[in-house]
């Protein structure tokens, strides 16, 4: 039982370190010390019905970078796709739509891959996402999901990536909305 807990130790070290070393912009340290802090004040804050920041907003720690758009409504715009279609509103629909279900089909398989603690496959479906991610320039779910994919590669902490899915779930429909809403605009105009 120590022997196994004692490798198990060595093995969290040695990934920390891998994992330090790939991305040195990204302050680990920091990351588990509000974490931990976090746990620390769950069970209290939950007593008291008391909502954390931590459980409704999304963000990544890192050195020297923050996220100031959390508060600011999220915007897109889809002039640049537009233009990319030619000014065919059908083609852009059309992308939007695609863009929607493809979406959807990567929260369900996040959620299928957390549950089997599968993080290649979850890893596949973010990097299947990814490009239209960056194609609609929501660069808010981008990053999340690039978080997941470094997550899936390096530490493969199932409760940090369930963390990270949460946060897209409840990104993807104010992206979704300013989609509609951008849409919308370049219809009327």
């Amino acid at each position: 039982m120590i022997l196994a807990t004692i490798v198990k130790k060595k093995k969290s070290i040695a990934r920390t370190n891998e994992f330090e070393t790939a991305y040195p912009e990204i302050d680990l340290r920091t990351y588990e010390a509000i974490v931990e802090h976090h746990k620390s004040y769950g069970n209290v804050l939950k007593d008291l019905e008391i909502n954390t920041a931590m459980d409704e907003k999304d963000f990544l720690i890192f050195k020297g970078k923050t996220n100031d758009n959390q508060n600011s409504d999220t915007q897109i715009d889809l002039s640049i796709i537009l233009d990319e279609c030619m000014g065919e509103m059908a083609l852009l629909r059309e992308l939007i739509t695609l863009f929607i279900g493809n979406a959807l089909e990567f929260m369900g398989a996040a959620k299928i891959h957390l549950q089997s603690e599968d993080f290649e496959q979850l890893d596949f479906a973010a990097h299947k996402i990814k490009a239209g991610l960056a194609m609609m320039r929501t660069d808010s779910l981008l990053e999340i999901v690039v978080q997941i994919q470094k997550g899936c590669k390096i530490d493969q902490d199932l409760k940090h990536l369930e963390f990270l899915c949460k946060c897209f779930n409840e990104e993807f429909p104010k992206v979704k909305e300013a989609l509609d809403s951008a849409y919308v605009e370049l219809s009327n105009n």
